[in-house]
């Protein structure tokens, strides 16, 4: 499924980032779940049609759930699931209110957003930011131990 949106996203030259919890099991060394991907778009369709184009080329039974007025969708196939949704920014008219969203964000504006500083974390999927790890909260350093002895400096 990785492999099959980041092809979709590629043929629409976004950047693309893993986020958040995948990424937080990965360097506390647990097998993750379901994995989360954001990408750089203003186009609030965009999300949909990457998952849309990833169970085409897929050619397999895939479950797809869009959300265009939060520029966010989500693919699952056989008990796995990826999560879909453009950078951006909200914001909350009252405690309770559904965000209001304006997509096309940096992926530095869109990870404090997040629920948890160790789930504000991103990993440059591709583009000119591929590998680059962001950490603007210092989530990972909640880890025990950070860094796991497989990312510690040389």
């Amino acid at each position: 499924m990785l492999d099959a949106a980041l092809a979709a996203a590629d043929t629409r030259r976004l950047e693309v980032w893993a986020v958040g919890g995948a990424l937080r099991d990965l360097v506390a060394g647990r097998t993750p779940g379901d994995l989360d991907l954001a990408f750089a778009s203003a186009d609030p369709h965009a999300a949909g049609a990457i998952a849309r184009a990833a169970a085409d080329a897929l050619g397999a039974d895939c479950e797809i759930a869009d959300a265009p007025r939060f520029g966010t969708a989500s693919l699952r196939r056989g008990g796995h699931g990826l999560g879909l949704a453009a950078l951006r920014r909200e914001r909350y008219a009252r405690p309770g209110a559904l965000p209001e969203v304006r997509l096309g964000a940096r992926v530095e504006d869109d990870l404090p957003r997040r629920d948890f500083a160790v789930n504000a974390i991103a990993l440059g999927l591709t583009g000119p930011r591929r590998g680059e790890l962001l950490d603007p909260l210092g989530g990972l350093a909640d880890l025990d131990p950070w860094p796991p002895p497989a990312y510690a400096a040389p």
